[in-house]
């Protein structure tokens, strides 16, 4: 039996109060020889871990936080001599274990405990793919984002712990949303509004101590809060005398508005018809039985967007000239004007889904009347950086229960509709889209037509089948071949000289696969009483995936007569080129036009078609056809 010392405590347990060391225990004063006594050297009592963030540790192996923090294999002791060693570490010695004599007996069954609960925390971090902690300590990667497109999974526990913060699964990204309708706000993981959320343990603290510091603070600012959101709510109902001063006759806008909702929205999907016919035979009504609101500023500018892109389509036996502008193309431009300075002096922090509808409206209206062509480009990239901003271009399933179905949904058409805008454009300029090294995961939009959901719908019924056509065909086709153009995109634009002819075919053949993918919709014939014009989506679909034969080919067609290797490049660009023409033919035959004023493809491929022609001796194939 070992000796106790005066305080009752065995050496073999020396208790967490005690002053003494561990290691030599030397009696205070001179040692015989005269010399000053050695300095005790103290061994420090907590894991290394807890030293590092100055946090309380209960020194056990492993302790609480480095369990609570799941990361159990950063605890680590000092030992005697500055030797380290893991805490699960068979190797412990048990002299330095800090168990009270009195539990010294139940110390093996709570260290099997504390084993289980390392094992547990090891495999739920397995389970959730390598998930960061954000313990304060560096933050360790995880898996990459599985490859792939649709959207991705619901949230899980860990994302409802935090609600402004949406956890990406699959990339560990944090992004900030605000969840509410169009007003959301998305961020990158290194983002500044990011840092103060990797500290969990600080976070907590952080925000107590704010709420009680600044608590009557915080009440004033929530009553200011609440009087500002009833200001803007009552200025958002207001009408803009100038907006509606530049308003055409009841008549003309109606034929106007019809005009766009039964061409333009069979392509680009901005508006909900249903939902704006109601708002709009609300704007018309009769000041005695109209609602409040009917005629508000953003409605108004709404109208004023769409009638601009629809005057240019528009045309009466009555329309002047003034040199070679048409009274339409004027009023058009004022109308541009009008409601793009109206935009401009809106809140960036306070917009909804119909300032979104506005800018790719404007966008629209702005190409149809070549209004600052110079800006083409850069004004869909504009589109894009917003769109980005908003988050568009991430799945909206995180945002289920959150979001209704009918906003995720036209979240998706918004997204659709820049997309293919800046594609179109850079295809144009001849320039890279901002799209080329952007990640996405959000869905194409569903292949229903409008009068199938509204903003009531719980949940939107099932996408239909590409062979049934609706006004949403071409937004939900036109993302199959998008990855495809994308490609092209970066081949295209990529730096010069570092084309390979064996890789031109094979971009041509896969080509050729999107356009033999593509429905035929009953040979895109429709009554004259019907709404839908399949031949809309589906010359649109071709052209779009046609138009990039011609540059891929371009610099072997001047070769063709010394290499005949090359003769499938001329071949390639001549048909492409005719092809083209004959879906506008069969567009103008029909009496549509639309195309026309958004693509410039007529000048290209006849300028293309001749090009090819001329080269060829008479009696050929080409010079034939």
């Amino acid at each position: 039996m070992s000796q106790k010392s005066e305080s009752g405590n065995s050496p073999e347990f020396p208790t967490a109060t005690s002053e003494e060391p561990l290691g030599d225990r030397d009696s205070g004063g001179d040692s015989d020889s005269g010399q000053p006594a050695r300095k005790r050297q103290r061994i420090r009592l907590s894991c290394l871990e807890c030293r590092r963030r100055k946090l309380s540790c209960n020194r056990m192996r492993p302790c609480d936080r480095c369990i609570k923090s799941e990361t159990p294999e950063r605890c680590k002791y000092e030992l005697k001599g500055g030797r380290v060693v893991d805490a699960t570490s068979d190797a412990f010695p048990i002299e330095y274990r800090r168990v009270d004599p009195m539990t010294a007996s139940l110390y093996e069954r709570d260290e099997r405990i504390r084993k289980l609960e390392q094992d547990l925390a090891l495999l739920k971090k397995e389970f959730l793919g390598g998930r960061t902690s954000f313990d304060g300590a560096s933050a360790t990667t995880m898996s990459p984002m599985a490859s792939g497109e649709g959207d991705g999974p619901p949230p899980d526990e860990r994302r409802e712990a935090v609600p402004n913060i949406a956890l990406d699964h699959e990339k560990g990204e944090l992004r900030f949303v605000r969840w509410k309708e169009f007003r959301t706000r998305f961020l990158g993981p290194h983002s500044a509004a990011m840092a103060l959320t990797e500290l969990t343990e600080l976070s907590p603290f952080v925000k107590e101590t704010a709420d009680e510091l600044f608590k009557a603070m915080s009440l004033q600012e929530s009553k200011n809060r609440k009087k500002g959101e009833e200001v803007r709510e009552a200025l958002e109902l207001r009408s803009d005398p100038v907006l509606e001063g530049l308003l055409p006759t009841k008549e003309e806008a109606n034929a106007l508005v019809t005009l766009y909702l039964d061409v333009c929205e069979q392509l680009h999907r901005i508006v909900h018809i249903p939902t704006f016919r109601r708002d709009y035979a609300q704007f018309w009504a009769p000041v005695e039985v109209r609602r409040p609101g009917a005629r508000r500023a953003a409605f108004t500018a709404l109208v004023l967007a769409i009638i601009s892109i629809s005057s240019a389509l528009y045309s009466t036996p009555n329309v002047k000239f003034v040199g070679m502008l048409s009274d339409n193309h004027r009023s058009a431009v004022n109308w541009v004007k009008a409601v793009d300075d109206w935009l401009m002096r809106q809140s960036q922090k306070h917009r909804k889904l119909i300032h979104f509808q506005i800018s790719c409206l404007l966008y629209l209206g702005k190409r149809v009347n070549t209004i600052k062509k110079k800006r083409f480009w850069t004004g869909s990239g504009a589109l894009i950086q917003d769109g980005i901003s908003l988050g568009l271009h991430r799945s909206t399933m995180h945002m289920a229960g959150k979001m209704s179905a009918y906003n995720q949904e036209m979240r998706r058409r918004i997204w659709a509709t820049v997309q293919e805008l800046d594609m179109q454009a850079s295809f144009d300029f001849g320039l890279p889209t901002a799209l080329s090294q952007l990640h996405y995961d959000v869905a194409a939009p569903s292949n229903l037509d409008d009068s199938q959901f509204d903003e009531s719908s719980d949940e939107l019924p099932q996408s239909k089948p590409s062979l049934d056509y609706t006004f949403s065909s071409y937004q939900h086709l036109s993302r199959q071949s998008l990855p495809l153009r994308l490609e092209l995109s970066r081949f295209l634009y990529g730096p010069p000289g570092q084309s390979d002819y064996e890789e031109v075919v094979r971009y041509t053949e896969a080509l050729q696969r999107e356009i033999s993918n593509l429905p035929a919709w009953d040979d895109v014939t429709s009554s004259s009483q019907s709404p839908k014009r399949p031949i809309l989506a589906y010359t649109m679909l071709h052209i779009q995936l046609r138009q990039y034969m011609l540059p891929l080919h371009g610099q072997y067609v001047k070769l063709a007569k010394a290499n005949s290797r090359y003769e499938f490049s001329e071949r390639a660009s001549y048909e492409a080129a005719r092809d083209i023409i004959s879906l506008h033919n069969k567009l103008y035959d029909q009496g549509i036009q639309a195309l026309n004023f958004v693509r410039e493809d007529l000048v290209n491929n006849a300028i293309k078609l001749c090009s090819v022609t001329l080269r060829q001796p008479r009696g050929t194939f080409f010079s034939g056809s």
